[in-house]
């Protein structure tokens, strides 16, 4: 009854989901029949009808204001595409002006690095060309080190200067990473299985050396610290900054981070790996749980072609009032990119309009409708690649239709008259219950406290059969 009074009433997309999710819910743990439900969510499945609330004021902002958003478009593209020109391509030739055919870092990794020669030429600021021994060539680094201990000393900042502080440690990590990384580029790909070429070997001994340097500087016992900040780029940072510098499995770094451990009543290093290994094992239990209780009230139900045709009507409901939502979103913005597409990509191709005959000859069109359009989406290409909008891949059997109702009172007051307002169909295609039970339980964590990093820098901890660490 409730759904039977509020479904009517209800125009905003969030309101329509909350109440579907409502009765999907209640109706199935109840003694009500799930003909209730369906009779609800019928309404919804089979067609939403709104009344559009777009105002001649904003139509006309949109008209003395469309020179400006097409030249912000205009700069949003130049400013992406000097981006990508400046930093150039993510190769060890492009970075670091080298003959050798390998990425130069993993884009979205744990351990990537800023592309383009403004990082470069600040690597190379504290890197001496004139020496050719590790010991003197990168001594300069050891100030970036020394940066790294003051800045412990610093807790109590304002909030400014707190973040300002966390994005100068956070340099400092990259800028160190960088200098061993860019040597460690210039190996070959297949570099572990040709260790005894001199030409390798010659290069692993440049690359301990340096990591020798960093650890003489006092490097473990002055970032390891830092793990326990709460800013968690940072603490990205030092497990990134952990793992080059454990590279090859060093002896004199291990022994050093095993120093550390006994010598330091701080637990920090294990408190740190502690926590993002909890926050990891979280995430994994709490999907696991999802799924599992999505699976177990599938199975509730003895009488499953009533469970599966309930599970269809909510879920083309729901489908239904997304794509009434992204219709509604592009029907809010299409007077702003009208003029915008006119002038940066081509238009398509014109159309010839069909004959009022042959609209007659339709098999859903009635007499006395000849004057009224249905427009689909306008950009037929767009529409095609967002299939949650034209084609969700969704389970309906027959075309359903958001209607938007034209706001025809205060036409006459607008600026720009041709609105291009009008009815839109959202056809979405047939698909399995199974694919739909096995999309709907595929539910995905981003934060995972960097675990895979965390477990790379235990393995590198332990390399060489280092007994005292594992």
């Amino acid at each position: 009854m409730f759904g039977e009074i509020a479904g009517p009433l209800l125009f905003k997309p969030q309101h329509m989901k909350n109440l579907v999710n409502c009765l999907a819910v209640i109706v199935p743990i109840s003694n009500m029949p799930n003909s209730n439900l369906e009779s609800v969510m019928e309404r919804f499945a089979s067609g939403i009808t709104v009344e559009d609330t777009s105002s001649a004021i904003r139509r006309g902002n949109i008209e003395y204001y469309s020179a400006e958003v097409e030249l912000n478009a205009k700069f949003r593209l130049y400013a992406r595409n000097c981006a990508a020109v400046f930093a150039g391509h993510n190769t060890v030739a492009a970075q670091l002006k080298i003959n050798v055919k390998r990425p130069y870092t993993i884009i979205d990794g744990d351990e990537e690095l800023p592309l383009g020669d403004e990082f470069q030429s600040l690597v190379r600021c504290f890197v001496d060309t004139h020496e050719k021994k590790p010991e003197k060539k990168f001594l300069p680094a050891a100030k970036l080190i020394e940066q790294l201990s003051i800045s412990l000393e610093y807790k109590r900042l304002t909030e400014a200067a707190r973040l300002e502080m966390d994005e100068l440690n956070i340099k400092c990590f990259q800028v160190l990473r960088a200098i061993i990384h860019n040597e460690e580029r210039k190996l070959p790909e297949d570099w572990a299985t040709r260790t005894s070429e001199n030409k390798i070997s010659k290069c692993l001994k440049f690359i301990a050396g340096l990591q020798n340097l960093y650890d003489q500087k006092g490097a473990m016992k002055k970032s390891l610290p830092h793990l326990a900040s709460r800013n968690d780029l940072i603490a990205k940072e030092v497990l990134a900054f952990l793992c080059i510098m454990l590279f090859n499995a060093n002896d004199s770094v291990q022994q050093s981070m095993l120093t550390y451990f006994f010598s330091t009543r701080e637990e920090v290093f294990f408190m740190a790996v502690r926590d993002r290994m909890a926050l990891s094992t979280n995430s994994i239990k709490e999907k696991r749980s999802l799924q599992t209780q999505h699976e177990a009230k599938l199975k509730e139900s003895s009488d499953s072609k009533k469970i599966k045709n309930m599970f269809m009507v909510t879920l083309m409901a729901l489908r239904q009032i997304q794509a009434y939502e992204d219709a509604m979103r592009q029907q809010r913005l299409s007077g702003w990119t009208r003029k915008t597409t006119k002038s940066c990509v081509k238009p398509p191709p014109k159309k010839k309009p069909k004959k009022q005959k042959e609209v007659d000859k339709m098999p859903d069109h009635k007499p006395g409708q000849g004057r009224e359009k249905t427009i689909k989406t306008r950009n037929k290409k767009v529409a095609e690649k967002k299939d949650g909008v034209v084609s969700i891949g969704g389970i309906l059997k027959k075309d359903k239709e958001v209607t938007f109702v034209n706001p025809l009172a205060k036409e006459n007051e607008a600026l720009m008259q041709d609105v291009g307002e009008g009815d839109m169909t959202i056809k979405m295609e047939e698909q399995d219950f199974d694919t739909i039970a096995a999309d709907t339980s595929a539910f995905e964590y981003r934060n995972d406290g960097y675990i895979e990093l965390v477990l790379k820098v235990m393995a590198r901890m332990c390399d060489g059969q280092n007994k005292h660490l594992q």
